[in-house]
């Protein structure tokens, strides 16, 4: 069946779909597991619920350097994925000259869709009263990080340090559209500006139909969405594309969340930007496991980069990735907890992962006994009540375990 996703019809209330499910994500109290939910097969966005907690942002500070091309700078050691972006990130300023002639024929294409933003530079747009400007571009094997500030005359809304927004994605790789609710993660710097860092899974970019397209409908027909849906989940088989080294894309803003999960007015775009992307792949290590037990759960590699590690679980005999939660431990036995997105992928920051210890749990029981504890665990000399560290709970309990060194 070659079905693509621009012959399903899209649903007339999505917008109402997306702002009731804003709403549960800012309400929500509890850090649960990513799981991807229901989508159509067609121009209709992927609803994303995010386990994360709503944080207030600290005070402002004032810049002591010009904030655009400097904004990774100024967050890498405040933000959840921190770490030195020095030399590894790249200024979008070096492809303002060379993007000018291809945002002269996209400004002829917006215009024909019947877009009203202003473009008035190739990575700075203003809509509705909010100029975005993308600032820095970093890109590994795992995800793309864009830096940005958003910036009004007025008032500026955004106050917390985590933004949602709603976007549409056109990667070179991949002929499908992909429809989005990332977080911004950053802060306000004053009464009109606010930076902060927009980051990308790319294990979800490069998705590009299912293997079994008769089995994802009739799961979301049983679910009640209705025909020409599909429900991705852990355990649909994908297709998937190579992501290459360099490829390009095609960003367009929606929609800017406030903290009560609605957009106002000014907060509506579309701003749209063409960036061309290059992997930095020179501090990427990847250690194949390609290992599963007698129950038929497993591990097949760990990724790791400066910022980030993510493990890749397997299953067999009828085991769901949702029924089972990844746990990390880093070389000096601490809890590595997951920021926002994946529960597979979590951040290095300064921690020492010369080797690791990856367990894989009932997800039951890791959420409503074994991580009750939440970030208590964080100091790998806790105990419980009869005396266990949190390693020795998860020798006990887990039921996968496998160490992974990193030469």
């Amino acid at each position: 069946m070659d079905m693509r996703f621009k012959d399903i019809p899209v649903p007339e209330e999505l917008d109402r779909v997306v702002e009731e499910n804003m709403k549960k994500i800012y309400a929500q109290k509890k850090r649960r597991k990513f799981k991807r939910m229901a989508t159509g097969f067609g121009a209709v966005a992927a609803v994303f619920i995010f386990g994360i907690f709503f944080f207030a942002s600290n005070p402002a500070v004032a810049a002591k350097f010009p904030v655009i091309g400097h904004i990774f700078e100024m967050l890498q050691n405040e933000n959840d994925f921190s770490g030195d972006f020095t030399g590894v990130s790249q200024s979008l300023r070096e492809q303002e000259q060379a993007s000018e002639g291809e945002r002269g024929e996209a400004k002829q294409e917006e215009q024909g869709e019947g877009d009203s933003a202003a473009t008035d530079a190739a990575f700075s747009q203003t809509a509705g009263g909010i100029t975005v400007t993308l600032s820095e571009v970093y890109c590994n094997e795992q995800a793309l990080y864009i830096s940005m500030e958003m910036k009004t005359e007025g008032t500026m809304p955004l106050k917390e340090k985590y933004q949602q927004i709603e976007t549409v994605e056109t990667y070179s790789f991949n002929p499908e559209k992909q429809y989005s609710m990332p977080i911004v993660e950053g802060k306000r710097l004053d009464e009109h500006t606010y930076v902060g860092v927009l980051r990308f899974d790319l294990n979800e970019k490069n998705i590009v139909g299912l293997l079994d397209e008769e089995a994802a409908m009739k799961k979301a027909e049983e679910m009640g969405f209705g025909e020409g849906m599909v429900v991705v989940d852990s355990d649909t088989p994908m297709k998937t594309v190579e992501i290459p080294d360099t490829f390009t894309l095609q960003l367009k803003i929606k929609k800017i969340f406030s903290e009560n999960g609605r957009p106002t007015a000014n907060q509506k775009g579309p701003w749209k930007f063409t960036l061309n992307v290059t992997k930095n792949t020179r501090d990427t290590k990847t250690v194949e496991i390609n290992d599963i037990n007698e129950q038929g759960i497993g591990l097949e590699k760990v990724v790791k980069d400066r910022f980030e590690m993510t493990i890749y679980d397997t299953y067999e005999k009828g085991n769901s990735a949702a029924d089972y939660f990844p746990v990390i431990l880093d070389a000096d036995g601490g809890l590595m907890p997951s920021a926002y997105g994946s529960a597979n992928t979590v951040p290095v920051q300064d921690r020492n992962v010369s080797k690791v210890d990856i367990y894989l749990v009932d997800y039951i029981k890791w959420m409503d006994e074994l991580g009750l504890r939440g970030e208590k665990w964080e100091n790998p000399d806790m105990r419980t009540k009869d005396g266990r560290t949190l390693k020795e709970v998860l020798d006990e309990e887990a039921v996968y375990h496998k160490e992974v060194k990193f030469e």
